[in-house]
């Protein structure tokens, strides 16, 4: 099924994020009733394992970029392989996950990522769903670029003006050392520029990463709270050999937080009582696939 030509018609077709134990139908055994009397299990093979399959292009002039496929979710054990070349598994139905694909990239021709899944375990008492149960993505970038997760955000908030502290790691995935140059730029709720870094740079070790870190001055913020949720945007730029190779944008809300041990936790000086539940993932009615937006 790695085949680019694997006859897959008889197959269903499914758009991600994808819950298939929704759609089986109920069975009445005490082992599954906390589990939405849906059939998986060790007693349940036929149900349990789910097999996706999905083939795309990439144009021949992305050759040089780096593409990664990132999971955000896949309950439960996930093998995946891509263009026949085994690619992990991972175990975990709620950690995400990510493989490097550019060696295995086939340029200007057809790509195929196929996925195993295996709901035989459970790792809850509630129902967990089966399958790619939420999004998948293609990431393109250049060799020089933000790492996963790559841009933080803090801030400090004194006398009605703000000190926001951004750190920038950036990867080169080159064999080469590469110069870079990171630009920092705070838009405001309103999406007015408000406040920029001075570029900042580092000469980054091949196939290395680099910390960068930034400080921007905010004056009369507006603050984070319950009431109002106002939210900035800092917009990072990686420069590398006289071009930006890199973009990303992080949301992220100016505020202060304090804990006292006789009064409390404190927002913005604003005492607030914290409500906490034991919250956790049941979606047995619906399925555990859910869509953003």
């Amino acid at each position: 099924m790695c085949n680019a030509n694997f006859d897959d018609k008889a197959w269903d077709k499914v758009d991600l994020p994808h819950d298939w134990a929704v759609a089986l139908p109920f069975e009445n055994a005490n082992p599954l009733i906390a589990h939405g009397a849906k059939p998986l299990g060790r007693n349940y093979p036929e149900t349990s394992i789910g097999w996706y399959r999905r083939v795309f292009a990439i144009p021949a002039d992305d050759a040089g970029r780096r593409f990664t496929l990132d999971f955000d979710g896949v309950f439960r054990h996930a093998m995946v392989l891509f263009n026949g070349h085994y690619l992990g598994e991972n175990f975990s139905g709620y950690a995400p996950f990510s493989y490097d694909v550019t060696d295995f990239v086939n340029y200007g021709a057809p790509n195929v990522l196929v996925v195993r899944a295996d709901a035989t375990l459970n790792e809850g008492w509630f129902y967990e769903g089966a399958g790619i149960y939420r999004h998948v993505w293609l990431n393109k970038t250049s060799p020089v670029h933000v790492a996963q997760w790559g841009a933080f955000v803090r801030s400090e908030v004194k006398a009605g003006a703000a000190t926001v502290t951004v750190t920038t790691e950036v990867q080169n995935e080159t064999d080469e050392a590469r110069m870079c140059q990171v630009a920092s730029t705070i838009v405001d709720p309103k999406g007015k520029v408000i406040g920029k870094a001075a570029p900042a740079g580092a000469n980054i070790p091949p196939g290395g990463t680099r910390e960068i870190e930034q400080r921007i001055a905010v004056d009369k913020p507006a603050l984070w709270s319950i009431e109002e949720p106002n939210l900035y945007t800092m917009q990072t730029a990686v420069d590398s050999g006289g071009a930006v190779v890199d973009r990303c944008e992080t949301t992220f809300g100016i505020r202060t937080l304090a804990f006292d041990a006789e009064k409390g936790f404190f927002l913005n000086g604003k005492h607030v009582l914290i409500k906490g539940t034991c919250n956790h993932q049941d979606h047995g009615g619906v399925g555990a696939a859910v869509p953003t937006g």
